[in-house]
């Protein structure tokens, strides 16, 4: 896992009680995750305003609770939190959320710390625009910059929809790690992705994973390690599928020719499937150094000229 760049666009500044609201603009989305304020923010009309806490939220001045209710939208108490680590913090991301899937009114989005868990470039690619997300991690020791999301019902099902809940992604109770805003720690809710696809990594990925281990400097033992894992330079299995042999064990003892024999004795044995025609003794071996030893023997004799070598099954 690496890291990702994360938050704020340079040369904005920490916002006063009387801060302006900031456009859109001054938040691109692109490149993924897209710039983040380096504040808290309720986002609406395409505009950002800043959040200060004392003993309350507030925006320019005004308890956030009363501005809310102002724009006849629910209360914090009433709101969802929601941990966000990739672009739904991002101003741009919160208004293309809102043409695109209808996300409706004010968003109070807050800065948080968290502590144990890492944002990390995920192996798939977004959906709308093929550029790669990232994916929340258990990471003992790591501190990182992230938000909450204080979502009505209805913004969470919009975000539903985004994250594709029940297929990419699953919302659940947090359950490593801690989060913490400017009013204390936050139980927060949020999407993880819960895929598992074995296999070589995808084209582009262990070069973005290698480039993050020089750029934080890693050992260089650990980077060569890292290089290894190029599947260019993986041991390729010959493709034997159009091939008459048998391609599992199964398929070989179908044949009538094919005699399995097997006794156990011990928890540990001899194998032989090479044995009969096709590699004679070989079983006569195994059995009797079974016998010897008092061990268990698994043999397969095959037919007298059998013309196939099986070399691995499954």
């Amino acid at each position: 896992m690496t890291a990702y760049p994360t938050d704020r666009r340079p040369g904005l500044p920490m916002p006063g009680p009387e801060s302006h609201a900031y456009p859109d603009a001054d938040f691109p989305a692109d490149p993924y995750p897209g710039a983040v304020p380096p504040f808290s923010f309720v986002h609406l009309d395409e505009q950002s305003h800043p959040l200060t806490f004392d003993v309350c939220w507030r925006t320019a001045g005004a308890e956030l609770d009363l501005w809310l209710a102002g724009h006849g939208a629910p209360p914090l108490a009433a709101r969802i939190p929601l941990l966000s680590y990739g672009s739904n913090r991002n101003p741009s991301k919160i208004t293309w959320l809102r043409r695109a899937l209808g996300l409706a009114g004010p968003v109070v989005v807050l800065r948080a710390r968290t502590q144990g868990l890492a944002a990390v470039w995920a192996s798939g690619f977004r959906a709308r625009d093929g550029q790669r997300t990232s994916v929340l991690g258990a990471a003992p020791g790591a501190s990182e910059q992230h938000a909450v999301w204080m979502a009505t019902p209805d913004q969470v099902a919009v975000l539903d929809r985004c994250e594709g809940r029940g297929d990419r992604y699953r919302l659940a109770r947090l359950g490593a790690g801690a989060v913490h805003t400017d009013d204390g720690p936050s139980e927060a809710w949020v999407y993880i992705d819960h895929r598992v696809d074995p296999g070589p990594p995808r084209p582009g990925y262990l070069e973005r994973i290698v480039d993050g281990a020089m750029h934080h400097g890693l050992p260089h033992r650990w980077i060569e390690f890292l290089r290894r894992w190029d599947p260019a330079h993986w041991p390729m299995r010959v493709n034997k599928s159009g091939s008459p042999a048998p391609q599992s064990l199964t398929e070989l003892l179908a044949n009538p020719g094919v005699i399995e024999e097997s006794s156990l004795r011990s928890r540990f044995g001899f194998l032989a499937i090479h044995g009969g025609g096709l590699e004679q003794m070989t079983d006569v071996i195994a059995e009797r150094a079974a016998d010897a030893a008092g061990a268990s023997v698994y043999a397969l004799r095959h037919p007298d000229h059998y013309p196939h070598h099986p070399v691995h099954f499954r």
